[in-house]
């Protein structure tokens, strides 16, 4: 399989299939272990004839006398080259997915500490808007400024909800219920969705009963 006849490389050195790969340390260890009575398994990278380099994995082991000597050796080799070839594209791929997972944490990290500050400057303005508005009577601008307000409070839970959701992909999400309006909840939702709906002329709105209590995690 290595491209030589029997007649060309009876009686010559194994050096010439030898590939430059394997060190002369792992080949002191073969040899010690073989010269000192005793079988040597493992793998090896080798080159053929016509220059191709293929894997093997050989057990060789030596022949005794009955006087204990070692007289020969025996060896028996099997290619497994694809099945290298096949543990590498297994290796670069659990690699690329390692590189693929680090980034998508690092896209969080970002997500979580660099978003989170100019949403809390929205925040904390848009609750003075609200605030100073009423105060001075300006019913059209304070209500302006309250979609504003709870549009900000929103898109802010919409953030910690990816930022759970993140974690639900690591494993790392955490649970936590509690009792709470449910018609509360869908009155959010329709407000979330009052500007888009507005801009539409779609009119949204729930019918469901006000008094329904739900024991859950509002957030999942």
């Amino acid at each position: 399989t290595v491209g030589y006849k029997t007649e060309s490389i009876i009686g010559k050195n194994p050096n010439i299939i030898s590939s430059g790969y394997t060190s002369k340390e792992e080949y002191k260890e073969l040899w010690d272990t073989v010269l000192s009575g005793k079988v040597w398994t493992g793998e090896l990278r080798n080159k053929k004839k016509d220059g191709s380099f293929y894997w093997e994995h050989a057990t060789i082991a030596p022949i005794m006398d009955k006087s204990g000597d070692i007289i020969n050796l025996a060896g028996l080799k099997v290619d497994i080259t694809e099945k290298k070839k096949a543990e590498q594209e297994l290796q670069r791929s659990q690699e690329e997915l390692k590189a693929s997972l680090q980034a998508k944490d690092k896209l969080f990290s970002v997500i979580s500490h660099d978003l989170r500050s100019p949403f809390n400057a929205i925040l904390g303005f848009s609750d003075l808007m609200v605030e100073k508005t009423e105060e001075e009577g300006l019913e059209e601008l304070h209500e302006f400024s309250k979609y504003l307000n709870q549009a900000a409070h929103r898109s802010y839970n919409l953030l910690i909800n990816l930022l759970n959701w993140s974690r639900i992909q690591t494993g790392k999400i955490i649970f936590d219920p509690h009792t709470f309006n449910l018609s509360e909840s869908i009155d959010n939702v329709l407000k979330l969705n009052k500007g888009d709906a507005d801009e539409k002329e779609i009119t949204i709105h729930s019918s469901g009963p006000e008094n329904i209590n739900v024991f859950a995690d509002q957030n999942m």
